[in-house]
């Protein structure tokens, strides 16, 4: 049988489409096999543009192609669910130089809440040294405006991931999403409608005119990020060949917006809203690094727009999971308190008649829960003003306006701390959406306008009260429309919550070499005490050497007495501890000996400069350890220092024991005397001033030149560290300065403002 030409090439033609069909269906049903074939066509596709050589071309597709697939294959497309639809996939435009900085810190925050649906687009032949979701799209370049990139990258989500997302989103590298609020708003949307989201703009004055717009044209401004639905992706990506070919302007946002409003016929939402739900401040980031944080527009938005810097990127997320957080707990007390008011309404017939209920398996968990209901008793505290009075304490409240006012201070006015204004304005913001949770049913709203003042108090049994004095705008909107300005108080109380144990582990920071320096000049039964202090320290913490600069004394016994002292009662009874003794000539100055003394350690040793007068225990070194850190912080305790107690009947000294209290002692507020350090963070502000003779001044000095280094001074009182009483001289030969500080302290130490007081008041001095 003779089979002429015209029917072998139709029998040939047959078979590869047949064979092309199966191979097809076959590929289609592997997704990763699809998405390489796809893609592969995809960046070839794109390379063909370019007026490039051939052997080039297929190099830089075959490594675009490589690399995508490493870095996406695990991350979206082996889904095991294919026929339902994710809620939202995130593509980020970033360039070369900020994958490794911006879109790193955006993977390690925001993005681990989307359980990873979020992809990077860059140029072409863009890698990471970690493992992110990187596109590197073909024939494209960094330059801005990324028109191109934006327009390829929706492109590219649409052919991909098109029938597996409700929603897209464009962000930039700089922008955070608060992916909590992102979900609920979307749920209540419908992805099947045609819809375009961002903050609407139209253009500065500046630009009226050149972008090409209409009087009612809009677009969404792509800094703070702009979602859209499927639908509208698909007529966008449709089209994007047709858009990048007309574009009348240089603004990617704007075309855009141009290219969705022709072929998908529909425009960026116009609302007032967006500018805080899609929250733009060029300021944001300083506030953040301040720790400043702006808690009413934080509440408001899902997106929150720039933060280029990586550390400010981590402290927002750290700042909002922790109100989310909060949120939680919130919720659980709540829950405490309708259990607890249903548990006081029922005998314990009815509470076992809910053990069904509640899915235990047996009675012995159901009465474990009713304990553990029970002992969290104040957890469960119906929240009202004659509850609460039943568990408050006598504290005192505190006052605050522009000020923080407080009695228990030696300073009653002093700034507010940061950590305080936070928590006001969290409370706030609480108190706010109480006073709000009926707006839509009452017909009015009330927007918080300024906090004109407070009290605040503590109490350790039930939490944190305020009374708040609050400034707010009345809006009513149902019937006649009225909007006045009000003022209020508000009595709110911040519960703790139920109480968690951690347990901690040693680690490698406490077994870090501290290395104690101290000057000395006679003083032998001082030094006695410090011996004896630092051999029991020792026994506990082994972790410990100890350097003394020791002045020479014109009195050879008295030099003798020291070093028997040193080798008999430390080296001989701690053989293991390191010892330095070091001899200096001239006239006393910690300056000088603590300047010699750097010496003898290497460049990353830590320094712990101290006195003789201080009492000190066994936990002050792991504060040292943990409050130090090398080319960051420094350490400045706040140490207490005891009065002379000479108006007073008794000593604070009982049985060798020491005592923290106010008839005892004060907290010396003002002294940077002793300090943690490391040598190279000492040297790397110039050292000790070692021109500075006499009492004083050499730690201010240094205090002062870490302030306005990029060193981080760590500052609080230290209950584990005493300055032992001892009768100070104030020469009058140091200058002006030294001499006033000297007599400061002097009078300072004197006795307790109580015991003074009281002298006066019984004799009448006044």
């Amino acid at each position: 049988m003779v089979i002429n030409k015209t029917t072998k090439r139709t029998i040939h033609i047959l078979i590869g489409i047949i064979i092309g069909f199966i191979l097809t269906t076959k590929l289609r049903t592997i997704n990763y096999e699809t998405f390489k074939h796809d893609l592969f066509q995809q960046l070839c596709y794109g390379r063909l543009s370019n007026q490039a050589t051939i052997s080039n071309r297929l190099e830089d597709s075959f490594s675009d192609v490589e690399n995508t697939l490493k870095s996406i294959r695990n991350q979206l497309i082996n889904a095991t669910n294919h026929s339902r639809r994710h809620l939202l996939l995130v593509g980020v435009m970033t360039a070369k130089q900020f994958i490794d900085s911006r879109a790193l810190s955006i993977w390690k925050t925001w993005a681990r809440d989307l359980d990873g649906h979020v992809v990077f687009f860059s140029s072409s032949g863009s890698r990471s040294l970690d493992k992110i979701p990187i596109v590197a799209l073909p024939g494209v370049d960094d330059s801005y405006p990324p028109q191109k990139k934006s327009f390829l990258m929706f492109k590219f989500m649409n052919d991909f991931f098109g029938d597996r997302y409700h929603f897209f989103m464009r962000a930039d590298d700089d922008v955070f999403v608060n992916v909590g609020k992102m979900k609920e708003f979307l749920h209540k949307l419908n992805s099947t409608n045609r819809i375009f989201i961002g903050q609407t703009g139209v253009g500065n004055k500046d630009e009226f005119g050149q972008l090409n717009l209409n009087l009612h044209d809009n677009f969404c401004m792509g800094g703070p990020g702009i979602i859209m639905s499927y639908t509208t992706l698909s007529n966008l990506a449709s089209n994007v060949e047709h858009c990048l070919q007309n574009l009348y302007s240089t603004h990617e946002d704007v075309e855009i917006g141009r290219c969705v409003r022709k072929f998908a016929r529909t425009s960026c939402t116009w609302s007032y809203d967006m500018q805080d739900l899609f929250y733009h401040n060029l300021t944001i980031q300083k506030s953040i690094l301040s720790d400043v944080y702006p808690a009413k527009q934080l509440y408001k938005s899902i997106t929150i727009h720039p933060i280029k810097d990586p550390v400010a990127m981590g402290k927002l997320y750290i700042y909002l999971k922790t109100i989310e957080n909060q949120n939680i707990r919130f919720k659980i007390s709540k829950t405490y308190r309708k259990i607890q008011h249903h548990m006081n309404r029922l005998t314990t017939f009815d509470l076992e008649r809910l053990i069904p209920l509640f899915d235990f398996d047996n009675r012995t968990q159901f009465n474990q829960f009713i304990s553990k209901v029970k002992q969290n008793g104040k957890l469960g505290l119906d929240l009202s003003l004659d509850s609460i009075n039943q568990f408050t304490s006598n504290e005192t409240w505190k006052f605050f306006a522009q000020k923080m006012y407080s009695e228990l201070s030696a300073n009653p006015k002093r700034h507010i701390d940061p950590s305080i204004v936070q928590s006001f304005n969290i409370n706030i913001q609480r108190i706010m959406e109480l006073v709000n949770c009926q707006s839509v049913r009452k017909g009015r709203i009330l927007d918080y306008n300024s906090l004109v003042y407070g009290y605040v108090k503590f109490d350790n049994q039930i939490g944190v009260q305020y009374i708040l004095d609050l400034t707010m705008i009345y809006r009513k909107f149902q019937g006649k429309r009225v909007t006045i300005p009000i003022r209020r108080h508000a009595h709110a109380l911040q519960t703790f919550s139920e109480t968690l144990i951690r347990y901690t582990h040693p680690n490698d920071i406490d077994r870090k070499m501290v290395n104690v320096v101290v000057s000395l000049l006679g003083r032998m039964e001082i030094f006695k005490r410090f011996v004896e202090n630092f051999r029991q320290v020792f026994a506990l913490d082994p972790h410990l050497s100890l350097s003394i600069m020791l002045f020479a004394d014109n009195n050879q016994t008295k030099q003798f007495e020291f070093h028997k002292i040193i080798s008999e009662d430390l080296i001989k009874h701690h053989p293991q501890l390191t010892v330095n003794v070091v001899e200096i000539g001239g006239a006393f100055s910690r300056g000088v000996a603590f300047q010699r003394s750097l010496q003898l350690f290497s460049d990353d040793a830590l320094l712990f400069f101290l006195d003789v007068d201080m009492h000190f225990r066994a936990d002050v070194f792991k504060r040292v350890r943990r409050n130090t850190i090398k080319d960051e912080q420094v350490y400045f305790p706040i140490v207490f220092s005891q009065y002379s107690n000479q108006l007073s009947e008794t000593l604070s000294s009982t049985n060798g024991q020491l005592y923290i209290d106010e008839l005892d002692g004060y907290w010396r507020q003002f002294g940077f005397g002793i300090v943690a350090l490391y040598k190279s963070d000492l040297i790397s502000v110039g050292g000790y001033d070692i021109n500075i003779n006499g009492w004083g001044m050499e730690d201010v000095n240094l205090y002062d030149r870490f302030v306005v280094s990029n060193r981080t001074i760590f500052r609080t009182a230290d209950p584990g560290l005493i300055h032992i009483y001892h009768d100070i001289h104030c020469d009058s030969t140091l200058s002006s300065i030294q001499y006033e500080m000297c007599l400061g302290t002097k009078l300072s130490s004197f006795d307790s403002t109580i015991e003074i007081s009281r002298l006066i008041k019984t004799h009448n001095l006044l």
